[in-house]
């Protein structure tokens, strides 16, 4: 899993590398800012993004709403200094996976880092699947009732 972690604080940024550097399946990118993290999110393959809230130039909250045109399967998580209630209702109604007030327990952001890329790596195959399923070639007539067929897969297919 290759991660990205965006905070304008070097001393977080290195204090989650170092706790993540041990498991051997994760590959860290680090970033300084919003700014910084879009130039690395457009050159190397990121699985999950960890950000901060707060940052000079592109904010967390900036960076989420790009990433949800940039490329919406990344599951984004959302860390703050202050635990502001609304900062993390409007977190999370952007689509962030999760919000984390600091300092936070990292055995509990290396579990939820799991979970949301598992859940965003079953999404993927899901998708996957649907293209195929509705793939023009796999359905064979053009009656009526195979158009009805193909119509009712496409709207139970997400669930």
């Amino acid at each position: 899993m290759n991660v990205l972690i965006v905070d304008d604080e070097k001393e977080i940024r290195d204090k989650i590398a170092r706790f993540l550097k041990f498991e051997k399946d994760i590959r860290l990118f680090t970033a300084e800012n919003g700014l910084a993290a879009q130039r690395v999110l457009e050159t190397e393959r990121v699985d999950l993004l960890i950000t901060d809230l707060t940052m000079p130039g592109l904010n967390g909250l900036g960076l989420l709403k790009w990433m949800r045109e940039f490329n919406p399967a990344i599951p984004v998580l959302m860390m703050s200094g202050c635990g502001e209630i609304g900062d993390a209702v409007e977190a999370m109604k952007q689509g962030a996976k999760d919000y984390f007030v600091k300092p936070f327990d990292l055995e509990a952001l290396l579990r939820v880092m799991r979970k949301a890329h598992e859940e965003s790596a079953a999404q993927t195959d899901i998708e996957s699947a649907m293209t195929h399923i509705m793939d023009e070639q796999t359905f064979i007539g053009e009656s009526r009732v195979m158009i009805d067929v193909k119509t009712l897969v496409g709207h139970i297919a997400p669930t």
